[in-house]
């Protein structure tokens, strides 16, 4: 089981979060024109796909505070989590 929680994707990104880490969000890109340095890493998106990530994350409504309550997410994700168990485990 996948421990990412989809923010957004599409053909050549994925944007999520490790359901354990609320702190931080990945960004994984593939096809896309990127520099990498020592100083740090650039990444050419193309708007679309940055108009369409910027709409998911306002969809699915994260952070859903400016001090991100960590408690409140966690909750509704291992809610979530617990509620697809359930499901499957009703399929068997």
């Amino acid at each position: 089981m996948s421990t990412k929680l989809t923010i957004s994707n599409g053909q050549n990104y994925h944007l999520y979060q490790e359901i354990f880490d609320v702190s931080h969000v990945y960004l994984r890109v593939e096809g896309h024109e990127f520099d990498v340095s020592r100083d740090g890493a650039m990444i050419q998106i193309p708007i679309e796909s940055w108009r369409s990530i910027l709409k998911d994350w306002q969809i699915k409504g994260w952070p859903k505070e400016e001090d991100n309550k960590e408690a409140d997410i966690s909750e509704e994700w291992l809610s979530t989590l617990d509620a697809t168990l359930l499901s499957l485990q009703d399929k068997k």
